[in-house]
């Protein structure tokens, strides 16, 4: 067996074995370009109570000025003075208004993990934490919530607010662009 015969084999074998790795790149960048991405979001206000009620999990997009001051005053309605109105505009950005529903003491808190789209959902991923047995807590009816600011991104349809498992907890229409002279 000369040397050439040797270097003509392993030539051969690199490519045989090449081919199929080429393959699983192009197959996991397909995938990873499937995946779910992450958006541009940020939190605007965060509460263990808020002035609107829900008695489940819930999820309200506010895609214009108006619905986003009655929202923030339902927010604040139980403070004194009434908290500012933040600035956002609505050309740019919806406002998603993310709440655990009324729990029955203090201790309950909730906190966005991180927020992605997949397709044409953007998935709102949180984290909560809840009073361990035997703790001692106020025994008052608290909301625990979030309000945050995700950029708009074309085609999206719903929100999906997901847990720390990656359950989906509710799917929530956005609403549907209909600019307005304030927007």
């Amino acid at each position: 067996m000369s040397f050439f015969s040797v270097k003509k084999t392993t030539a051969s074998a690199f490519r045989s074995t090449a081919r199929p790795l080429w393959i699983v790149w192009t197959i996991l960048l397909a995938l990873a370009a499937c995946a779910a991405s992450k958006m541009d979001y940020a939190t605007i206000d965060q509460g263990i109570t808020s002035g609107k009620r829900a008695s489940s999990p819930s999820v309200e997009v506010i895609g214009d000025r108006a619905a986003f001051e009655r929202l923030v005053t339902e927010i604040h309605s139980d403070r004194l003075p009434p908290a500012p109105l933040p600035d956002i505009d609505f050309q740019q950005w919806w406002a998603v208004f993310i709440s655990l529903g009324e729990k029955p003491s203090a201790g309950y808190r909730l906190k966005i993990a991180e927020v992605t789209r997949a397709k044409e959902t953007v998935r709102v991923k949180i984290e909560t934490a809840a009073p361990s047995p035997g703790d001692l807590q106020a025994a008052v009816m608290t909301a625990p919530f979030a309000l945050i600011k995700i950029k708009k991104e074309p085609a999206v349809k719903k929100v999906a607010l997901i847990d720390a498992d990656n359950n989906v907890i509710g799917e929530y229409a956005v609403p549907v662009e209909t600019p307005g002279p304030n927007d």
